[in-house]
């Protein structure tokens, strides 16, 4: 399996992003010695980098131990990374809480990054910040 590091990896994923599906698929089989299983291309896509990545990360524990936190947050750290990145912004930039607001959750938008399809994943987050009275306008 080829892996990079660094700049060579962003590289790479930014070169996969301009493929086409039939270029993802072939990539898929030349790199991990597989076919494909979906033909649709975000997620051929998302699932080749996410590939490339863990290959060129230490593992959870390891994360953990360098950040002296849990492996259970650093793994639901992880999953926010597969969030649309203008998701991400959003959360980075929410107001403070007021009193008697209702908190958005980690399930809730670790839900919602489970969505692999970054529109479904912004209608959902769309419908959880208007049940919170986030929603603008």
């Amino acid at each position: 399996m080829r892996t990079t590091k660094g700049k060579d990896l962003r590289a790479q994923i930014d070169q996969l992003r301009q493929m086409t599906v039939p270029e993802l698929r072939r990539w898929h089989l030349e790199t991990f010695g597989e076919e494909a299983t979906s033909c649709h291309r975000q997620f051929l896509f998302w699932q080749i980098a996410r590939r490339l990545q863990s290959a060129s990360t230490p593992p959870l524990s390891e994360e953990a131990r360098l950040t002296a936190t849990t492996r259970e947050r650093v793994s639901q750290v992880m999953k926010m990374m597969r969030l649309a990145p203008d998701i991400q912004d959003e959360i980075l930039r929410l107001p403070p809480m007021r009193r008697r607001q209702r908190a958005i959750t980690v399930p809730e938008v670790t839900a919602i990054a489970e969505e692999i399809v970054w529109d479904d994943q912004r209608e959902s987050w769309r419908k959880l910040k208007q049940q919170n009275g986030l929603s603008e306008g």
